[in-house]
């Protein structure tokens, strides 16, 4: 496991034993920057990225941690080469355990009361609901770009269902934001409210 700032504080991947049997490295978003994870895939482009753990914490509105999660944990993983994303904890209750010392206000996917009589279902649950939902496993990343700089966007094509296309969209800002996206020779309009993500699929070869 590598977390994003290990490289800088000395870490030699090169000395690894047996690094013919490793499937590739498994990385923490909890300190650093997500383009480490590029100088691990350059060094070595026959191992594979995997982002597999990042939590959420902290007491804030619903919709900063919406598309705080998505913008600095999804966003960044996602372009820097990752194949997956995990968050833990799937569920916890509402004192935030159980847990044994460590982070006392994470958060899980998940939220029960102590007598398990009902839940909730956290931001980061949603956010992840987004991409688990709508990208196929073994999806391609393709590129997307905005014209709005407070607009942010990843986009992936399918293989396993229907080749299909899907857009994914991040206004992180305070207003809502018109846009209008445009595949090929096809578009259509859309507006987008603050701190929210909108996910789009069409079926790659036109948008009807």
């Amino acid at each position: 496991r590598i977390s994003y700032g290990a490289l800088a504080r000395g870490v030699d991947l090169t000395a690894a034993r047996g690094i013919e049997y490793i499937a590739g490295s498994a990385w923490h978003g909890y300190y650093g920057d997500a383009k480490a994870q590029i100088d691990v895939y350059n060094e070595y482009p026959d191992k594979d990225i995997y982002f597999t753990e990042r939590t959420a914490s902290g007491n804030y509105e619903f919709g900063t941690n919406l598309q705080w999660n998505c913008r600095f944990v999804f966003l960044p993983a996602l372009r820097n080469q990752a194949k997956t994303v995990l968050l833990w904890n799937i569920a916890l209750d509402d004192t935030f355990g159980p847990h044994l010392e460590g982070c006392s206000d994470c958060r899980g996917l998940v939220n029960f009361s102590q007598n398990l009589e009902s839940y909730k279902f956290e931001p980061e649950y949603y956010v992840l609901g987004h991409f688990s939902k709508f990208v196929d496993p073994g999806a391609i990343r393709i590129n997307a770009t905005s014209e709005d700089t407070d607009l942010e966007t990843i986009a992936f094509q399918n293989r396993v269902t229907n080749n299909g296309i899907v857009l994914i969209v991040l206004n992180p800002s305070k207003t809502t934001k018109d846009f209008l996206v445009q595949w090929r020779d096809g578009h259509f309009t859309y507006s987008l409210g603050p701190e929210s993500i909108a996910t789009f699929e069409w079926n790659g070869e036109a948008i009807a």
